[in-house]
Parts: structure tokens; sequence; C-alpha cells
């Protein structure tokens, strides 16, 4: 047997080794890509360059012929949007490592290519499965991804969490937040239940920081605002919004905590100054709140939680504008523009989709969450812990996909249409949480994949992590884990 993996940080690659040994005691062999796995990488495989054009390692580009996609009509028509999605993380403008691609016809092209050369690459390695280490989401992974799924392969992809030391595992996107029948349903000893929602609830706060702007701005601050400003956008020196783009800027900088980062994730002239505009429009009146309204915070872009989790609704104007169709007359939509959002995803063209929608106001990324959250009648969310949140406190939830908690009693799917008289008709119920976090526990696995999150854990788990992880990717490559969601 041969297995693949795919990683994604420096801290991953170290699992290769171990893995392999653990493999080796049955005959089995790994290949691997990743970041810096020899001859053919991530990066190679997306064609990135910082001087333009595309280039793949000599393994991966080999001159001759390539197997045909059995159907690349419908491959193409299922999977294209979102690799193209994807990859625009990578164009230029937005990376400091950009590739070449501009026109619709060039990303299709390497689609279809990449997708040929990947199938090429799983039948001479005789691959039988392939895990990933993370949700795809950074179109070569994607695609990936899709290959393998579409030759029948046996795939398994893995998610941190959003509560300690624990994985989640699926066998696809689809599948995502369906509890897998499989595994035992009887509920696991969680410890305490109180103590596990404050630890999620303090993850979403340290995700969604810089929601409060600090006060007051320092001389310094203020000094650096405004070289940065003149840098971005000189045109708003002599403006009225001056001071109010700068106190952007500030606490924009203060949640990425580098200057030169925040002058490189906002691009220059119009487009910056229509971003800083766009954010001091947006309201803080929070007296002026409709009596009755869906409450949606705004997903930070581009991120997983949106594409691929979120599907057709990575496009987060397209769901409000689906959930306004739907909407009785006397409610309104209160949308929250998310704290961590600089310009990329908020060009012009997508904030005047906002405002041209009826019913809708927009608020300010300081507007306090919980005020929104307790003033609406019912939260929308794409993926994101917004509905989780809200279902703690017994309000009425909605999501546009499947997020991982999917299957909590009290959730609502958006359909197209629905008639969300009946969401504000049954709220969740407060008894659920318990019952259901222990069967989420049960279908979980233990461990950390990604060292951002080995930060807050002691000596002796980072060990034991580390000892543990080789034979949980082995039993997950092989089939004989199930898997937490199927």
């Amino acid at each position: 047997m041969a297995y693949l993996i795919y990683t994604y940080t420096d801290w991953q690659a170290g699992l290769i080794s171990p893995l392999r040994r653990e493999l080796a005691h049955v005959g089995e062999d790994l290949f691997w890509i990743g970041r810096r796995s020899a001859n053919l990488n991530s990066a190679s495989i997306r064609g990135v360059r910082s001087s333009g054009g595309l280039r793949h390692s000599p393994d991966f580009a080999a001159n001759g012929p390539l197997p045909l996609l059995d159907n690349p009509h419908e491959f193409e028509r299922q999977h294209l949007s979102d690799y193209i999605y994807q990859m625009t993380r990578y164009s230029a403008g937005y990376s400091r490592s950009a590739h070449s691609l501009s026109y619709f016809h060039e990303y299709r092209d390497h689609f279809h290519l990449t997708a040929r050369k990947l199938k090429q690459l799983l039948l001479q390695k005789n691959i039988s499965a392939v895990l990933f280490v993370n949700i795809p989401h950074t179109g070569d992974d994607y695609l990936l991804y899709r290959i393998a799924e579409d030759m029948g392969l046996r795939v398994t992809l893995l998610y941190t969490a959003p509560f300690p030391q624990r994985l989640f595992s699926t066998p696809s996107l689809e599948a995502f937040g369906r509890l897998n029948p499989a595994q035992s349903a009887h509920p696991a000893p969680v410890g305490d239940v109180e103590e596990i929602l404050a630890q999620i609830a303090n993850g979403v706060s340290s995700y969604m920081g810089g929601t409060k702007r600090r006060a007051p701005h320092s001389l310094r601050e203020r000094l650096s605002a405004l070289r940065t400003l003149l840098t971005l956008a000189p045109s708003l020196l002599l403006s009225r919004h001056r001071d109010q783009a700068m106190g952007e800027l500030i606490r924009l900088h203060r949640g990425l905590g580098k200057w030169s980062r925040l002058r490189r994730k906002i691009r220059r002239g119009h487009r910056a100054r229509n971003f800083l505009t766009w954010l001091g429009t947006l309201s803080q009146d929070v007296s002026a709140l409709p009596a009755k309204f869906v409450y949606v915070p705004l997903h930070f872009q581009p991120e997983m939680t949106t594409a691929p989790l979120g599907r057709q609704y990575c496009d987060q104007a397209l769901a409000i504008e689906k959930l306004a169709a739907c909407l009785p007359d006397d409610y309104a939509i209160v949308v929250k523009e998310n704290p961590k959002q600089l310009e990329f995803h908020r060009e012009k063209t997508f904030t005047e989709r906002l405002r041209r929608i009826e019913r809708v106001t927009v608020m300010h990324p300081t507007v306090d969450n919980m005020l929104l959250m307790e003033r609406a009648s019912v939260v929308a969310a794409i993926t994101g812990t917004a509905g989780w949140e809200a279902i703690q406190h017994g309000k009425p939830a909605l999501c546009f996909a499947q997020a991982w908690y999917h299957a909590c009693p009290g959730l609502h799917n958006f359909v197209p249409g629905m008639d969300v008289q009946t969401v504000l008709d049954t709220p969740p119920a407060q008894n659920t949480t318990e019952t259901f976090l222990r069967r989420l526990l049960a279908h979980s696995h233990s461990g950390i994949v990604y060292e951002y999150h080995l930060t807050a854990a002691d000596a002796a788990f980072i060990s034991a992590n580390q000892n543990a992880l080789p034979k949980l990717l082995a039993d997950l490559l092989r089939g004989d884990q199930p898997t937490t969601f199927a």
C-alpha cells in the first residue's frame, strides 16, 4: 500500500519521518507534499513565483502525454469556480509571491493541466489513500483532493476542533458536520461542560480580536498611520475623512501587529481609499437598530470557513441577498463587518452590492458583538461560531453551510425561499448543548496537528501528542479509525 499526505507548516513536516516509520512496520509506503517536501511541494504545484510565469518542479512538469480526466466537463463545472477563488490568494497585488494568471481562460487551462498532472502522480505512485492535515483551501490542495476523490481513493481531511487538544476528521467537505453513525453513539466523559464552553468562547474571542477599539491612540501610532495613509491613499490626507481613516489604520494595525504587513495587505490608490472610506461610513449607532432584525456577522476572507466550507456562500453578499428575499416585511438585516477584514474582498463591487439590498444596515467592526446578538431575533452565519454562540444563548440560529456544530439541536440550515418564521418560532432548547458536546467529543480524536494550538499546552501533552500522532494518522490513512463526520 502507498499513501499520500499533504501538510501545511514546517512543524507538520516533522511528522513525516515518524509516520513513515509507523507505516513501514507493515510494509506500507508514504509520499509527501508540503512546503518543504523534496522534488514536489505545494508552491511548485501552484506554479507560484515572484517574477511571474508558471514554473513546476521537474518531477511534476515532466514532458510527455498526461492521463485525461474521466469527465473533464463535469469536473470543471463542479470545481473550477472554487479553484479560481482559492488561487486568487496568490494573485498579483495581494501575494508577495504572485502567479501570473490574470484571465479566466488562463485559470481554466492551469486547472485542467494541473489536475491531469496530479492524476498522473497518483497513478504513478499507486496511491490508495490521501490525508490532508487541514481542510484543503489554497488551490493546489483543493484540486488534489478533488482529483483523488474523482479517482475513488479514500480521502481524509483533518480540522482542528474549537476545544482544546481535539481533532475532527471527515472523508469529504460535503460530510463535514454530519456525525458518523459508525462511531460510538455513547456520550463521552468530557468533564466540566461549562469549562469547555468557556474555552470555546475564549477561542472565539481571541480569533475575533480587535472588535473593540482601544483608546487612546499614541503619538507614535498616529505618526505611523499618517505615513501609511500617505503611502496608500494620499488623497485622503486633504479629505474630511482623514482622521477617520487614520483611526481605522491604527485599529487594523493592532490586529496585524506590523505596519509593513498592513501596507502589504491594503493595495494602494483608489482601492485603499474606497476601503477606508467604506469603514468610515459604517454605522456605530446602536440606538438606531431596527426593532426586528436578523444579525449576520461577516466572516474574514479569504479563509477556509467560507472557501471551501461555505460552498456557494463563500460569496457572502449572495447569502445576504437570498436571506433578504425570504424575510417577512417587518424584518431587517443587520450586518457587522469583521474586525480583521482588510481591503481584499471588500472592493467597491462587494460594498455596493450590500448597499443596494433593501432593509440592510452594515455596522462598524467596533460595535459590540454580544449586544447585536442579544437584540437580534435570529443570528445567521455561513459556517462561523456566531451560530454556535446564538444556540448557547437560546437564540434562533441559521447556517448557510455545514459548520462543525451542524448536528446540534436548535440549528437551522438555510434553504432559499424558506419561511424564516419557522426559525423564529423554534428557538434552541437550553438542555441540548451538553448532550451534543458529549456526542461530538466521542466522535473526535485526541491530538493537535497545528503548532499554533500547542502554545497553551503543557510539556507533558506536547510530548504525548508528538508520540501519538503518527499512529493516529496511520490509522486514518488505512481506514482503521472511523472519521468524526461521514
